[in-house]
């Protein structure tokens, strides 16, 4: 009987401290948590507005820029090829009052090398950056604005005809693109040098750009000077029938 009455109060201490220092665990991880918590929050309570608020927008505007280039791209070297204008459309842009802008987005040696046309009267601006290709390194939108405005050749009104060429017309598409994305109105890709020229000799007025008409044919003047001589003989004839009836009446 002693013996129970001893060992059952030191089961019952044992038991006692083993459920304490069970508490006592549970307590210390659920501090350690709850002071983690604390410590975050209180980060981004004194965190600088802008450190906070910068990241996201950044990526956003790096995501829709990627977007963006890429549509251009799958548009322009789509399976039917870039969207050239017919003849037709490329004399239509000149009038009797106005001629459109060229744009020659080629790249400078291209421009320069002799065994490639010229539009005369054309501006070059290249779209590439830098001389590289357009699948290593695709142009934004902003870039070539920058490059247009420090070449001064954005014409004020929106509606102005301009005409955007390269050597095939994927760039020119591209360039194309961007001015319509810029607000103009009146825009065509032209496709090539040669083919703006071969349209413009259709209409008669290849090199209208630096000149104001074309120069009249060896039988035009012949004609020309027909009509004058017939005209000088008509008004002496005249003049011989109207002194007769005057010295008549006399």
């Amino acid at each position: 009987m002693q013996s129970l009455s001893v060992s059952a109060p030191a089961t019952i201490v044992s038991q006692t401290h083993h459920s304490l220092s069970n508490r006592q665990r549970r307590s210390t991880r659920f501090s350690a948590v709850q002071q983690e918590s604390t410590s975050r929050l209180s980060f981004s309570r004194n965190a600088s507005p802008t450190a906070l608020t910068t990241r996201a927008p950044a990526r956003f505007t790096a995501a829709k820029q990627t977007r963006n280039n890429l549509r251009s791209t799958l548009k322009v070297f789509a399976s039917d090829g870039p969207e050239i204008a017919s003849p037709e459309e490329v004399k239509g842009q000149w009038s009797m009052f106005s001629q459109p802008l060229v744009l020659d987005v080629r790249d400078l040696d291209e421009r320069l090398d002799e065994n490639n046309p010229i539009v005369k009267g054309s501006v070059n601006v290249p779209l590439n950056m830098d001389g590289a290709k357009q699948s290593e390194r695709a142009t934004t939108l902003e870039e070539f604005r920058t490059k247009l405005e420090q070449a001064a050749v954005l014409p004020k009104d929106k509606d102005k005809a301009i005409i955007t060429h390269c050597g095939s017309g994927g760039r020119g598409a591209k360039a194309m693109d961007f001015l319509e994305e810029m607000g103009y109105t009146n825009v065509i890709n032209g496709g090539s040098a040669s083919r703006i020229n071969a349209a413009l000799e259709e209409k008669d007025i290849s090199g209208r750009g630096t000149a104001d008409a074309a120069p009249s044919s060896d039988e035009d003047e012949q004609g020309s000077d027909g009509e004058l001589a017939l005209l000088i003989v008509g008004t002496l004839v005249g003049t011989v029938v109207l002194l007769g009836v005057i010295t008549a009446f006399l």
